[in-house]
């Protein structure tokens, strides 16, 4: 056994030491996502999703290449390991895998915009009471589409919310 050092990198995750703790992030994964998609040099937006969307007519045609769809959004599921803020907008786009619509192809491009701005964002872990805490929601059939069930789940250790 032999003593490493501080922990700088674990399976893709950076921890860095901040003045109220450690804040594990994937700074250098999400800028190798946005460089593979081509979106490097996008204009950064703050919200990962839309608010309102727009359906035009060709919102609803399948999207050409579906491959391209497929692999920004199985590396971005990876991504969320420590970004809880997209986690949700990742699997409701990993829901149309198998047949994407043009309009899931902007819905991705606009969540990379977002991780664009937003690299930077990991999870802070502060050294103080380490209780772990959970919370759950439903809202039931609240899907105006399939009328299916939105459930969600928060967990926190401390005051550090870890999913």
């Amino acid at each position: 056994m032999r003593n490493l050092g501080s922990l700088n990198q674990f399976l893709g995750i950076q921890a860095s030491t901040t003045a109220s703790g450690i804040l594990l992030h994937q700074q250098t994964y999400a800028r190798s996502i946005l460089e593979r998609a081509r979106m490097s040099q996008s204009k950064p937006i703050s919200t990962p999703v839309a608010y309102k969307t727009t359906m035009t007519a060709t919102s609803h045609e399948p999207f050409s290449n579906p491959q391209l769809y497929r692999h920004p959004i199985g590396s971005l599921q990876y991504l969320t390991l420590t970004r809880p803020d997209i986690q949700f907008v990742v699997h409701q786009l990993c829901q149309h895998m198998q047949r994407p619509l043009n309009h899931h192809y902007d819905a991705l491009k606009r969540l990379i915009r977002y991780i664009n701005g937003t690299t930077h964002i990991g999870i802070q872990l502060q050294p103080q009471n380490l209780t772990l805490r959970g919370y759950v929601d439903a809202d039931w059939a609240s899907n105006n589409l399939d009328r299916k069930s939105i459930s969600s789940h928060y967990n926190f250790l401390g005051n550090s919310l870890i999913s």
